[in-house]
């Protein structure tokens, strides 16, 4: 086997290869030939070849949520660089470690009128731990020492502290495709490492230790977080013995049967209420969906807030918050050795309205016809256990929040910038490491537009079981407020379309299945899950009904129990 003749980028794959990498996703060009090459010689990496660098980036950012390593992404010159863009800013918020390798044109070229050419150094500035540009066809042993440097330090970045992307522009003379015998290169490796302002943090530790013990109305909110997290466990055992009010979404992944779920549906309820202040809250994990716990805790402010995360302060309740940067577990494993309670009051009231909301959700269910709360209904109570549910933005992860979680599945979704796009390739790039069992619940928006996804080079589609609900647009703008005033809500807002997905999947040999009611949904369900291939069940429900049938779930929600 050749590789490259290229002796810094030779070094380059040796040192990914000693550093651990496992996954390299290409997408096609020549610019990038050298990389190319250079990996494929060692026979050592799992690689993929995907043609649509967008689709390429989400899919390395599966692999990377599966695998808690970093994937690379590696493209030829110009506009390809950009499509990256959206999995790179995703991956910045979500906290997933990758490494960009982007070819370049030799930097005299640049500016000059030259084909797939452009400014490509610190690109994605605003949205990577950092950047590097590579020392063109490095020689000397100075330059070959410092490239050497450039791509260890920049693997080591991925994953220390948040682990986040990074990137490396490496400008190529031609020619482009000599090559060399390969041979296995001893490296001399190195590795790095930050530390915490340890007196600092302490400092705000000792303070929220004070205050804990004497807070009779705790309550902690957790945002984005990874299934079968030490935090997890943690905040249960504070939940269970009445310590806190511990409010969970879907995507918290937090097995307690004390957390408050569905904090949408209880919010609602909880309008009626007063005096809902909390004495102290605390504040963990990635991204929030509710927009209306954040509206609440904006309303009826904390008397104090704690912001506990390894990055910078989230103010996302506009309240001002204290900020620990530190590892959460550490400190609520701290704060469970010391002796708490709840107010019993303020504890039962948030509980007793989790499970009236519970009852009223479960009653209306009975009585409305089939639409897309039914079809999340059956979804997400026929899903096998220990299976990946990957909810789709923007609709289906704001459904999935009305219901009870199950502790039995894990949840994912794209929820750093929250965009359409990219929710498929994400959901194969977990599926294709996984040996779970993986489930997509999306929109037709989304889907239509990562429809390249299942566009792969020679390698089979991962075993994924799509579940598209079909309801001729983007859902949400018919329920929210604001876009139902306007004359365009159907042709700009919601892009209204007649379109299915059947041609889409005849085109990549996709298994295919339609469905129009509940009764053809929970036959095709029973079958769906035996699935040993990527296959998708289309489920068509009526635009109109699905946004009355969701304003009068929420009216349904304050009514009185009988």
């Amino acid at each position: 086997m050749n590789t490259t003749n290229k002796e810094s980028i030779y070094r380059l794959v040796e040192f990914c290869r000693a550093k651990k990498i496992e996954n390299v996703i290409f997408s096609p060009g020549s610019r990038n030939a050298p990389l190319v090459i250079a990996f494929h010689a060692t026979q050592t990496f799992n690689i993929v070849t995907i043609p649509d660098e967008r689709v390429a980036a989400f899919y390395a950012l599966g692999q990377a949520l599966e695998s808690r390593k970093p994937s690379i992404i590696c493209c030829t010159s110009g506009s390809a660089v950009l499509n990256y863009a959206p999995a790179i800013v995703e991956a910045y918020y979500q906290r997933v470690p990758l490494l960009i390798l982007t070819a370049d044109r030799p930097g005299r070229k640049i500016d000059q009128g030259i084909g797939q050419s452009m400014r490509q150094n610190k690109v994605y500035e605003n949205y990577i731990k950092k950047s590097y540009t590579w020392i063109e066809e490095a020689s000397s042993s100075e330059d070959l020492k410092t490239n050497d440097t450039i791509i260890q330090d920049a693997i080591e970045l991925t994953s220390a502290g948040i682990p986040g992307p990074v990137h490396i522009n490496i400008p190529f003379e031609e020619p482009l495709y000599d090559q060399v015998p390969y041979q296995k290169l001893d490296l001399e490796l190195t590795s790095s490492s930050a530390a915490i302002n340890s007196e600092a943090e302490n400092n705000a530790l000792n303070l929220l230790r004070n205050k804990w013990p004497e807070a009779e109305r705790k309550m902690v909110i957790c945002g984005q977080m990874t299934p079968g997290s030490k935090l997890g466990y943690i905040l249960a055992e504070l939940a269970a013995r009445e310590d806190i009010v511990l409010l969970t979404e879907t995507t918290s992944n937090i097995e307690s049967s004390y957390s408050v779920q569905s904090i949408d549906r209880v919010l609602h309820r909880l309008d009626k209420k007063e005096g809902q202040n909390s004495d102290l809250l605390i504040h963990m994990g990635g991204p929030i969906v509710s927009k209306k716990i954040k509206q609440f805790i904006k309303h009826n402010p904390p008397a104090e807030h704690w912001h506990i995360d390894l990055g910078s302060v989230q103010d996302t309740f506009d309240t001002s918050p204290h900020h620990i940067q530190q590892e959460p577990s550490i400190i609520m494993a701290d704060l469970l050795e010391l002796n708490s309670s709840n107010e019993e009051s303020y504890l039962s009231e948030w509980r007793n309205l989790s499970i009236e909301t519970s009852v009223l959700h479960s009653k209306y269910l009975e009585q409305i016809p089939f639409c897309d709360l039914i079809v999340f209904d059956v979804l997400l109570s026929s899903i096998p256990e220990e299976s990946i549910v990957h909810l789709a933005n923007s609709t289906p992860v704001r459904y999935a929040q009305l219901f009870d979680q199950r502790p039995n599945l894990s949840f994912q979704s794209n929820r750093g910038v929250s965009g359409i796009d990219g929710s498929t390739s994400t959901a194969l790039g977990v599926a294709s490491l996984s040996k779970q069992r993986n489930i997509l619940i999306t929109g037709d928006m989304s889907f239509f537009y990562d429809s390249n996804a299942f566009w792969q080079t020679k390698q089979a589609l991962p075993q994924l079981l799509v579940f598209l609900i079909n309801n001729g647009g983007g859902g949400i703008f018919r329920y929210i407020k604001g876009p139902d005033t306007t004359e365009q809500i159907e042709d700009v807002f919601a892009s209204a379309h007649e379109l299915d997905a059947s041609k889409l999947c005849d085109l990549y040999s996709i298994d295919y299945t339609s469905v129009h009611s509940q009764v053809e949904l929970e036959k095709t369900v029973a079958t769906s899950f035996k699935t040993e291939s990527c296959c998708v069940v289309e489920i068509f429900t009526s635009k109109e009904l699905n946004s009355k049938l969701l304003r009068a779930y929420f009216e349904y929600m304050s009514e009185d129990l009988k």
